[in-house]
């Protein structure tokens, strides 16, 4: 009997620290794959700041402009000051879709959607995200003082007889080259593209090459032309500051 009682009372002391051991193990075990898992939660994480150069120096731009023929009289710029007061735009702009291209409801989504911001840089946190959102800058954003509001031109954007003449086609996503959509507190505006007008090219496969003049294979493609760019240009009142002649026929200045 005393034999069965200290066998008893051992089973039960190995039991209470083994079943211990067990919870101190799972409790180290929790602790290892919350810190593989979550290190955020328990170190705070560097944010990326990018070096940016300043845009506006006053004493580069000194000597920047040739003086005025006669007068021997540079121009003159505003001053830094001036050029940081001024207020920032940042208006999300989407693409137009050659007629019969767009999305099922897609026009109507720009009718409320209201505008958005283009980027937001308080929640770029990564390298990867200022890179992300340089992208859209260059892809989106678009030229502020040639945004038109004329129910006319926006009804001749979505009419495939507008393209007809001029032999226009869409790029390989069903887009117009040039033009976007820009839904503003006023209502959804055409205007022209901002970097990507000029700095990107499409091969004649539908290629993108970002950076590339797009011009020359604007000139010399009639598939990429858009009758709607100059009159634009008209209804916005700005002069356009393309090439005003070429070398030879279909051989642009430069090209």
């Amino acid at each position: 009997m005393l034999f069965t009682r200290v066998g008893s009372a051992t089973r039960d002391c190995f039991k209470r620290v083994w079943n211990r051991r067990v919870r101190s193990t799972s409790r180290i075990s929790f602790v290892l794959r919350l810190l593989a898992i979550q290190p955020a939660l328990l170190w705070p994480q560097s944010v990326y700041r990018p070096d940016i150069p300043k845009t506006w120096d006053e004493s580069a731009l000194a000597n920047w402009a040739t003086p005025v023929a006669g007068w021997n009289v540079r121009p003159t710029h505003i001053s830094a000051k001036e050029y940081y007061s001024l207020g920032v735009e940042n208006l999300r702009t989407y693409p137009v879709y050659f007629p019969g291209k767009e999305p099922d409801g897609y026009w109507e989504t720009l009718q409320h959607i209201g505008p958005k911001p283009l980027i937001e840089p308080e929640t770029l946190k990564t390298e990867a995200d200022w890179i992300e959102a340089g992208r859209r800058v260059f892809d989106e954003a678009d030229m502020i003082h040639e945004r038109v509001f004329d129910p006319k031109l926006i009804d001749s954007a979505r009419r495939s007889e507008t393209f007809r003449e001029s032999g226009t086609e869409p790029l390989p996503d069903g887009t117009l080259y040039f033009l976007r959509w820009v839904p503003t507190n006023r209502g959804v505006a055409l205007s022209l593209g901002n970097c990507s007008i000029c700095h990107l090219q499409f091969l004649k496969d539908g290629t993108r090459v970002p950076g590339a003049p797009s011009f020359p294979s604007a000139i010399r493609d009639p598939r990429r032309r858009n009758p709607l760019v100059p009159a634009i240009h008209n209804a916005s009142g700005v002069f356009s500051g393309d090439m005003p002649f070429e070398m030879a026929p279909g051989d642009p200045l430069g090209g």
